[in-house]
């Protein structure tokens, strides 16, 4: 069914044709649902996000189409467009052809006509089909949804209307995976990140190369809430001159001082609103000047040269070391020195950006990438690339699992297959937790009798990878291993030897993955856990990246991406 002209919403342009999905409740059948929004997934429903800067007049009505289109503005003043559900929302089930969104002529196509999940300003809740409605004329005249010939929706609204369609371009599992997606699992692999994140105890260093301080531009895109924070700071050893870049009151401050010459320029307007933000800052020759998205906010004339700056120079983004921190505070007042606070990307110096400089890849002490679409606490395991060595954690340097443990965590994986957790050692004992094929698995020898348990949880009508989180519980107590995930006992419980109770691990314990190249007895897959993990304890002693005594990869701190 195609919403009428007097209840839709309007435009001169068609986002997508259609887009059909499907959900699963649990212990339920796979019924088709049909909503805007792109993939597909036969466990979850869909939620499609798609972000619009700076947009031009509101969605009109959006009550009239009941769940299919709702948005909402957010606190940043940004305009999310809900279709086919939303968070707070019940899910609408059934087919949406031809939504429109209102734009004027200054800004045409605010909602592309070949969205993506995973794409920029686009996060998606479930894998549906775009352009995937079957036309009656495909179905050899079979029943059709809702009893209506064009067979176009079923749900809230009640009216239809024939439409012509094209043909609908059917995508397969081999589709997605290209994209980063599993056509099983509801999240994608990565998480969309744009930048890195600052949390205000943290900093980026890099070097340049050749850098001539008379000409010279540096450019960022920025976003934050925050009121005061440094942004760039670049200086000699002994800070006498510097090139500065920071927050005061919300504005931008831009401070250059060479051969005792400070100049500061400062912008007209306040820049944190949470929007994306992009900063210019430059020399050439006298001329220097602050531009804020695309304008000139400030600009100023500065006659003198270097006395001190190198010809390689090391520089600061998003926060300072302490040592040339309390040499800045000679300049700089130091209540705008402080470490900032928000994300950061697209950094370029001279027009180049930073990472094609051949000045490696920075070092970055308590930066994380920053998510798109919202994050949560949690643990976050990045999904390894073919080129990129494992992430992952050593909880503790040598562990005995011994004869008694209890270990509990919560679980939002990615992939249906990764390491949780192993140890082993020299013994030939070893314990281990894994994701294998959507289950997960629970391994362990002790005294040479090895035990195995699984939980599957298509028995119970759901999938662990349906994008949500799942309590784990797993329980030795000697010989008898108990495994219970969201409340679900797997029965009858792993039950060994009497006389094997001990199990005698003495290696490393590893969480979410291994080190490349280490053998570890016993694993049940190679694959590196992504996904996120919260709330994991060892007989109530919590293991994290801050207890662990080693952290290797991307992992993330008490940060854990939504979609």
């Amino acid at each position: 069914m195609q919403i009428d002209n007097t209840e839709r919403i309007t435009s001169e342009v068609p986002i997508i044709e259609d887009v059909e999905f499907s959900r699963r409740k649990r212990g339920a059948p796979n019924a088709r649902v049909i909503s805007y929004i792109s993939g597909r997934n036969t466990n979850s429903h869909g939620i499609l996000r798609q972000h619009i800067n700076n947009a031009k007049g509101p969605v009109q009505d959006p009550s009239k189409v009941a769940a299919l289109l709702r948005h909402r503005r957010s606190p940043n003043g940004n305009v999310v467009l809900y279709v086919g559900g939303g968070d707070d929302l019940p899910m609408f089930r059934g087919c949406i052809m031809k939504p429109f969104i209102r734009h004027d002529s200054m800004h045409p196509r605010l909602l592309a006509e070949n969205v993506q999940c995973g794409t920029q300003g686009t996060v998606c809740v479930g894998r549906p089909q775009i352009n995937g409605c079957r036309r009656p004329e495909q179905e050899n005249n079979e029943e059709t949804l809702n009893g209506h010939d064009s067979a176009l929706m079923e749900g809230p609204v009640g009216r239809a209307e024939s439409v012509i369609q094209p043909q609908p371009i059917i995508l397969s599992r081999d589709d997605y995976e290209p994209y980063g997606f599993d056509a099983r699992c509801v999240l994608p692999y990565r998480a969309e990140t744009s930048g890195h994140r600052y949390v205000g105890d943290g900093y980026s260093k890099y070097y340049v190369k050749r850098f001539n301080p008379h000409s010279w531009r540096f450019s960022l895109v920025m976003r934050t809430r925050e009121r005061s924070g440094i942004l760039f700071y670049m200086a000699d050893t002994g800070c006498n001159e510097h090139i500065a870049l920071y927050l005061v009151k919300g504005k931008l401050a831009f401070s250059v001082m060479f051969g005792g010459e400070r100049l500061r320029l400062k912008s007209i307007n306040r820049y944190d609103d949470e929007f994306w933000h992009h900063v210019t800052f430059e020399r050439n020759g006298n001329v220097t000047q602050l531009m804020l998205d695309g304008s000139i906010e400030s600009m100023g004339l500065m006659y003198n040269e270097s006395q001190y700056f190198p010809a390689n120079m090391p520089f600061h983004v998003g926060g300072l070391h302490v040592v040339p921190k309390k040499f800045a505070a000679n300049q700089i007042n130091r209540k705008h020195l402080s470490d900032f606070t928000g994300c950061i990307k697209d950094f370029n110096v001279n027009n180049q950006p930073i990472e094609s400089l051949g000045t490696g890849a920075g070092l970055h002490i308590h930066v994380s990438p920053c998510f798109d679409g919202g994050t949560e606490p949690g643990m976050y395991f990045p999904y390894k690339e073919d080129h990129q060595p494992s992430a992952y954690m050593v909880a503790m340097s040598s562990y005995t699992v011994g004869v008694n443990v209890e270990i509990t965590m919560d679980i939002k994986p990615r992939t249906r297959d990764g390491i949780i957790l192993a140890v082993g050692g020299t013994t030939g004992d070893f314990f281990n937790i894994a994701l294998v094929d959507g289950s997960l698995a629970v391994r362990l020898r002790q005294g040479g009798e090895t035990l195995f348990t699984r939980y599957d949880s298509t028995m119970y009508g759901y999938s662990l990878c349906d994008g949500a989180w799942h309590s784990v519980k797993i329980s030795k107590a000697k010989n008898i291993i108990a495994l219970i995930v969201d409340e679900n006992l797997v029965a009858p419980l792993e039950e060994g030897d009497l006389q094997n109770r001990n199990c005698n691990t003495n290696g490393a314990l590893y969480v979410g993955g291994v080190q490349d190249g280490v053998f570890v007895e016993g694993l049940l897959t190679n694959s590196q856990y992504a996904g996120c993990i919260r709330k994991m304890r060892f007989d109530f002693r919590p293991i994290n990246p801050s207890t662990a005594m080693s952290v290797n990869g991307d992992i993330t701190t008490n940060i854990c991406p939504l979609f």
